[in-house]
């Protein structure tokens, strides 16, 4: 399985309501017909709100608004989706709503290599509970 994970910022003086609301309403169904794809197996947003820091008590923002996941079946199908050539009309259509929404110039896309820890192990009778987390 391949993850691609893509950072973005939305364009500055659009709201969170509007942007949200034109991200999941309008600019996901652009690309339906490429997410019907074999192979293609999840894509998520997950939006982003600052917490503030344990440590220095501070919130202080990325400067992304929103972190979009691509999960792939395998290696083909993640390169049929990002290598093969776009339609240009298509390209065209979706340049220009991303002009409306994001910041162009801050969108970075990534494949993900994950490693997982077992919790289990810092759950075991003799952890103290008032570890502080890190």
């Amino acid at each position: 399985m391949i993850k691609v994970v893509a950072l973005f910022k939305k364009k500055d003086g659009l709201s969170d309501s509007a942007f949200r609301d034109h991200y999941e309403n309008n600019h996901i169904k652009l690309f339906a017909e490429h997410l019907r794809a074999p192979g293609i197996l999840r894509y998520a947003r997950r939006y982003l709100t600052p917490i503030r820091d344990a440590i220095s008590g501070e919130s202080r923002s990325s400067g992304f608004d929103v972190v979009m996941e691509l999960w792939f079946e395998d290696d083909q199908s993640y390169r049929d989706f990002f290598e093969k050539p776009m339609d240009q009309s298509f390209r065209t259509l979706v340049a220009a709503d991303e002009e409306k929404l994001f910041d162009r110039d801050s969108m970075f896309l990534h494949t993900v290599e994950e490693y997982e820890t077992d919790l289990t192990a810092f759950r075991s009778p003799t952890t103290d509970s008032s570890t502080a987390r890190s």
